[in-house]
This record gives C-alpha cells, structure tokens and sequence, in this order.
C-alpha cells in the first residue's frame, strides 16, 4: 500500500474516535491509489488476496456503489465533525460561537 500511497498513511489516529473514522474515510476517498492497488500485477502475488477476506477486499474496493457510499458518510458528517472539533477546542470559549 505505502508504494502506491507514495508512503503516506490512509488511517490517521487521533484522541478521539470520531475523528480518526472521518479522517480515515476522507483520506480514503481522496487517494484513488487503492483502486490502482488492487488491480497492480503486484497485488496478485500477494498470498492474503486469494483468501476469502482477500477476495472480499478487493471486490469492495473495485465497487463504485462503496465509494459513492464513502463520499455520501463524508458529506453527511463533515459538518457534524466540525461543529465536534470546535466544541472539544481548548483555544475559545466554543458554546457562544455555536450559539452564533
């Protein structure tokens, strides 16, 4: 992954969960590498893929309905993850801003 990632990581931890969930789904819809990934020649030689959990990866990457689905959940929560972000701040008072 990190040689079609030009070794930047897709799951990016952060304190809290809800963060790291958005940002590895927004992360993952931004990098078209995975797509590339799984139809490399390199993909196939790797003993994992030809396992059942192998197969099922490769389907859901190749799925476009998964990634409209990805983008559709970032849509959706983006505006929630902000409003998150900005309440758990320690830089200002947040409530009279989202009062605003």
């Amino acid at each position: 992954m990190r040689h079609f990632t030009e070794g930047k990581e897709i799951i990016r931890p952060r304190v809290t969960r809800f963060a790291s969930a958005f940002l590895t789904l927004n992360n993952m819809q931004e990098k078209d590498q995975l797509r590339k990934m799984v139809v490399h020649s390199r993909w196939d030689i790797l003993k994992d893929v030809k396992s059942k959990k192998g197969e099922d990866a490769t389907a859901i990457v190749l799925n476009p309905t998964f990634w409209k689905d990805v983008k559709l959940t970032i849509s959706v929560f983006e505006p929630l993850v902000k409003v998150l972000r900005l309440v758990d701040g320690d830089v200002k008072p947040s409530m009279g801003f989202l009062f605003g």
